[in-house]
């Protein structure tokens, strides 16, 4: 069976990103919802999350409990979690002080794991 790797790949301007938990190769992606698309290996275990809005929420807890994800991966999944509540926060702070001083900022978020 693969060892469970981590990589996270973050395309901001387009608000998507992908994150691969093994190196095993996927045989089928489920839908999980509108926002997320899970690839699953021959075992049904998850190969890799892509994440079709970094914007939306991210329902951690029902992927855990619906999917076989490694447990190492969970610290990265929170970790992403943690980043989109981040973004969305300061997007919303940022798009308040543009109407207040009648600007327009713009938000970067980084990723770090």
């Amino acid at each position: 069976m693969p060892s469970p790797i981590i990589a996270a790949t973050l395309d901001r301007s387009a608000g998507v990103g992908y994150l691969k938990l093994t190196t095993s190769k996927v045989v089928r992606t489920e839908e999980f919802d509108e926002t997320i698309l899970v690839d699953l290996d021959e075992f049904d275990m998850v190969a890799g999350i892509e994440f079709l809005d970094l914007a939306s929420e991210i329902p951690l807890d029902a992927l855990l409990k619906r999917y076989h994800i490694h447990e190492s991966a969970s610290v990265y999944l929170s970790a992403l979690e943690h980043f989109v509540k981040t973004r969305k926060a300061r997007l919303r702070q940022s798009n308040h002080r543009a109407v207040k001083y009648g600007s327009v900022s713009r938000t970067r978020g980084d990723l770090t794991v």
